[in-house]
This record gives structure tokens, sequence and C-alpha cells, in this order.
């Protein structure tokens, strides 16, 4: 039925930390994005088209991570140099793309 939906969806949201505790209600929360997939996320998004700018596009903005707060997490992205002064954004790429940046920042599984 709807209820047993509905029921089972707010549950699986409430486990993955979409949703605040609460009896009544709950509060929609915004997962936390780790500066390493923010850095995985920006430059994937570079190699591809999108709606918007690198730092103001839906992707972003579906993660909570728009004005100050994504500012702030900017300043942890490896591979990346972020600066702003009055008003002026300055964004430094280190890697090429998403396979150098890859190969500099993500541990290599099963290696020795």
């Amino acid at each position: 039925t709807r209820i047993q939906f509905a029921s089972k969806l707010t549950s699986c949201a409430l486990h993955v930390g979409l949703l605040g505790k609460g009896r009544t209600t709950r509060p929609v929360t915004v997962p936390t994005v780790e500066p390493l997939a923010l850095g995985y996320l920006l430059y994937l998004l570079r190699g591809v088209t999108h709606d918007g700018t690198p730092l103001d596009n839906p992707y972003l903005a579906s993660l909570g991570l728009t004005g100050a707060t994504l500012h702030d997490r900017l300043r942890r992205v490896p591979g990346l140099t972020f600066r702003v002064q009055a008003g002026v954004v300055d964004l430094a790429w280190h890697h090429p793309d998403l396979t150098a940046w890859a190969q500099a920042h993500l541990p290599l599984r099963g290696a020795a």
C-alpha cells in the first residue's frame, strides 16, 4: 500500500542520513560531501557539458553546496586552489582532467 511504501521510503531516507531524527517531524538534512568526493565531482563536471558554471550548477546545488558553504568546502579540495577576493573568484585546476586527478589523489586498490 501507499502507507507502507511511504514508511519504508522514510526509513531508508533516515538510515542514509537524508532525514534528521524526530518523533512527529523529521527535518531534511544535507549529506556531508567529503573533500575527496567533491574533488572527484568537480573534475568530472569539468569534462562534461552541463547547465550553469563550475561553481553554480544543479549538481552542486542538489548536495546543498552553494554560496558560502561551497566556498568553505572548496578550500579543502585536493587538486584545486580556490580563492575569493573582493568578489572575484579564482579557481585553479592542478590537473588537466579527471584521470590525472584520480591518479594523483585516489589510492590504488589492491596495491601492495
